[in-house]
């Protein structure tokens, strides 16, 4: 699946889509010389309390105006764009599709795989979507492979084993109709370029295996303004991930009632906070009105990850991402004992920030963000680096 590509420069974009802004960022690598240039990037917020679609078209629009500009004042034209999609406008699942091989004794071959994964596909909207749900609701997004077990024991690396009933877990996502058409009515006016979409879920989960050489076991807590992602691993396999509608922001609206002043002042104060520049009464201040935000917070996640542990063992390891997890709270806040010992499997927790800060320098060359909020456009970028699929 993955590898480098076997020709020449070739341009395209990352684009990456959350409840909040848009980060679009053009670029051209050269397969031969193994080469990341950086073309352009753009980042435009949207307005506040804006609702999901009407983001997301303005993202579109963004994206259009982006796309245009690269090809009119660099004079390229963008052969692929990957595009990122919030969690929180998805139906996403994880699920297990068994299939009995009718030659147990058999290796598992490329081309067996390629013809279960197409059974796979025409299973998935039965899996997902809601029964009920009117004809045209919902469009399914290609599914994301997870891991393959053959007999119950889990496969790693390249398939040559051989057993009766192969599993593969898959995410497994569909978006409404009006999200789809709206990206095939820009598709259409880039007839050249080939557009593809991914859930921001799978996204984060390739970012957090390759900062954490694909060995993590716990949750990966992705913390956005509007939103934000738990992911559940266990030594590496990706097994199962939920979206709430809560984020920075709220801590934001938090501060500035705490200390009646506008958003925008909040979010310096915030910003202020998390760097340790605040006097002490301020800071004080700053933690009180978190703390009733981030309280909640362990609430619904706790609510959520309990009913989880009814039917697995969660690791008591807390990896937290994404540009609302620098809150100088957090790492307190989620190793409280009596929170983890709701549905972890021991009561001392470790819990840091990703990346590490001694590895927070970027990987690719003129990287243009700042680290902490670019971890998914940043998988993006690889991911269309390392798939030659993607080209």
């Amino acid at each position: 699946m993955f590898g480098f590509f076997k020709s020449g420069a070739r341009d395209a974009v990352a684009c990456d889509i959350s409840r909040a802004a848009v980060k679009m960022l053009a670029f051209s690598y050269n397969s031969e010389k193994r080469e990341f240039s950086r073309l352009d990037h753009q980042i435009f917020a949207f307005p506040e309390f804006s609702d999901k679609f009407n983001n997301f078209t303005r993202a579109l629009v963004a994206l259009e105006a982006f796309l245009n500009n690269t090809a009119k004042h660099l004079g390229r034209r963008i052969e692929r764009v990957l595009v990122s999609v919030p969690d929180s406008a998805l139906l996403m699942d994880v699920h297990n599709f068994r299939f009995i091989r009718p030659n147990p004794e058999t290796t598992v071959s490329s081309g067996e795989l390629a013809e279960l994964w197409k059974k796979l596909e025409a299973e998935a909207g039965e899996r997902l979507l809601p029964e009920g749900a009117p004809p045209r609701a919902y469009d399914l997004i290609p599914a994301e492979p997870e891991h393959f077990s053959i007999d119950g024991y889990t496969v790693k690396g390249k398939m040559r084993r051989s057993g009766k009933e192969l599993t593969i877990a898959a995410l497994v996502s569909a978006w409404p109709d009006e999200f789809a058409e709206a990206v095939e009515t820009l598709s259409q006016k880039f007839p050249k370029t080939n557009f593809r979409i991914l859930p921001e879920a799978a996204a984060i989960r390739d970012y957090i295996g390759f900062r954490t050489h694909s060995d993590f076991s716990g949750i990966a807590a992705d913390i956005g303004a509007e939103d934000s992602t738990l992911l559940l691993f266990s030594n590496g396999v990706f097994n199962d991930c939920w979206s709430f509608p809560f984020g920075g922001n709220d801590v934001t609206r938090a501060i500035a009632k705490a200390f009646a002043v506008s958003f925008g002042d909040a979010e310096t104060l915030k910003r202020q906070w998390s760097q340790a520049a605040l006097d002490e009464a301020a800071a004080k201040l700053a933690h009180t009105a978190a703390s009733r935000v981030i309280e909640f917070w362990k609430h619904e996640w706790g609510t959520l990850l309990t009913t989880q542990a009814e039917t697995g063992v969660i690791a008591p390891e807390i990896c937290l991402m994404g540009g609302g997890a620098r809150l100088p709270i957090l790492a307190d806040a989620f190793s409280d004992s009596d929170w983890l010992e709701l549905f972890s499997s021991g009561q001392r927790s470790r819990v840091w920030l990703l990346p590490r800060e001694e590895g927070a320098k970027p990987f690719l060359q003129s990287w243009p963000f700042a680290s902490g909020g670019d971890e998914v456009i940043f998988s993006l970028v690889s991911r269309m680096i390392q798939q030659e699929h993607a080209w």
